[in-house]
């Protein structure tokens, strides 16, 4: 089986087990005889964001990013996060950070829309999987 393709897959649901430090991206993509579906698991989770969160987000892709460019990035967002516990490490400069995240082999993963849906997750692996059908929500 040929590996999922994310790009210009829509994005119906994001669930967030904070207790199991998981996030997982639903996604769908149209064919011309129905649809594939393929989930995105963010495993050992330690820090992410998201924007632009809208009813039919379309991806992009997501793709590894350098630690050291992306605490340049995004390192105002630590350290403002650092004041109230987030994320749970220790540290105290952009320096510590990333040794933190080196040694504790987190990595960074950029999640690119193309419409809607936008952002980041620090998490220590990311995998796909392949579901029959769409996932049927968290009911009520």
């Amino acid at each position: 089986m040929p590996r999922p393709i994310l790009h210009g897959n829509n994005v119906y649901s994001i669930v967030e087990e904070c207790e199991r430090r998981r996030i997982v991206l639903f996604t769908e993509r149209a064919l011309e005889e129905g649809a594939e579906h393929t989930d995105v698991y963010f495993t050992d989770v330690v820090a992410h964001w998201f924007d632009h969160i809208l009813p039919g987000n379309i991806l992009a892709g997501v793709e590894d990013w350098d630690l050291e460019q992306f605490l340049q990035h995004e390192w105002e967002r630590f350290e403002l996060g650092r004041k109230h516990g987030w994320p749970p490490l220790e540290f105290e400069t952009r320096a510590e950070l990333l040794s933190v995240l080196l040694e504790d082999r987190y990595k960074a993963y950029n999640v690119h829309g193309s419409y809607g849906l936008g952002g980041w997750v620090v998490a220590r692996g990311v995998h796909l999987e392949r579901r029959a059908r769409r996932w049927p929500g968290l009911g009520r």
